[in-house]
């Protein structure tokens, strides 16, 4: 039997164990590790394709059980097993997305090693097509919303108790999103401190445009290099969203990495270009 096939197969028989029937390679069940939830599809378990496919993947939407709780009550309950190896890669984390269709896709998180969080990152199901609107995490439907690259950041904002926004595909993106669920609203938008971070809050800015009743930007410290949200304490993370200031995207596609990408006003963008060497193509 091939790799593949042998997660099928206990996808298949955990299916028939539990009653179900798999759709799309997908299975739909009852969480066993809090067997009394109400919504009997709470559980989503599917093969692995984007590591080893003979690993199964699950994640719980009602009460977001982690994965090894998962998988030691499927065990115990139906006696099959998930990820048969020791070093099966799982999900630590799952963010959803939905498109203009109104279909949904998932930005997953694994525990992969690197650098790179992008390389931890994968999309789920890698069918369906944007544009995607911003997801919002903790929307009180008041306040500001902090626009961040990247859902970890996003989540650490959230964590801080502010209402936070971020959208699917890292930098490249920003400027492609559907901003719709920001109309009206005051955006404050946390940049990744690098060019790239730099570029993509411009171009979010200017999609912004019309959409947002306001647009501030946080300002990096200097001494805090290519980091974002989640490198700063929540307290930390309250302070500087509140000393935000007033945000005019450039007008270019390319800035240089040392213009700053806060301004407070048009004397204020004066002097900040007065001896930078910079260049606008």
């Amino acid at each position: 039997m091939s790799v593949a096939g042998n997660g099928l197969d206990r996808l298949e028989r955990l299916a028939g164990a539990a009653g179900q029937r798999i759709h799309g390679q997908e299975l739909r069940m009852r969480c066993p590790v809090h067997a009394g939830a109400e919504n009997p599809t709470s559980l989503a378990l599917w093969i692995d394709r984007h590591g080893n496919p003979d690993r199964i993947a699950a994640y719980c939407h009602a009460q977001l059980c982690d994965y090894a709780d998962i998988a030691k009550a499927v065990m115990d309950l139906f006696g099959i097993e998930l990820n048969p190896s020791s070093e099966a890669r799982y999900e630590v984390a799952r963010w959803d997305y939905r498109n203009t269709k109104g279909e949904r896709v998932y930005a997953v998180r694994w525990n992969t090693t690197g650098k790179d969080f992008k390389s931890k990152v994968t999309r789920e199901p890698k069918g369906v097509r944007g544009p995607f609107f911003v997801r919002l995490y903790n929307d009180r439907g008041d306040g500001p919303v902090v626009l961040c690259e990247g859902e970890k950041a996003a989540q650490s904002v959230a964590d801080a108790g502010m209402t936070a926004a971020s959208y699917l595909g890292g930098a490249k993106q920003a400027g492609k999103a559907v901003y719709s669920p920001l109309q009206g609203r005051d955006v404050v938008i946390w940049a990744d401190d690098d060019r790239e971070g730099r570029e993509a809050a411009a171009a979010a800015a200017r999609a912004l445009q019309g959409i947002a009743a306001s647009i501030r930007a946080v300002d990096m410290p200097e001494e805090n290099s290519h980091s974002d949200a989640a490198d700063f304490p929540a307290e930390m993370r309250r302070s500087m969203v509140a000393a935000a200031l007033s945000y005019m995207p450039p007008t270019s596609e390319v800035i240089e990495s040392e213009l700053p990408i806060v301004e407070k006003s048009a004397a204020g963008l004066a002097e900040a270009l007065e001896g930078l060497n910079y260049k606008i193509r």
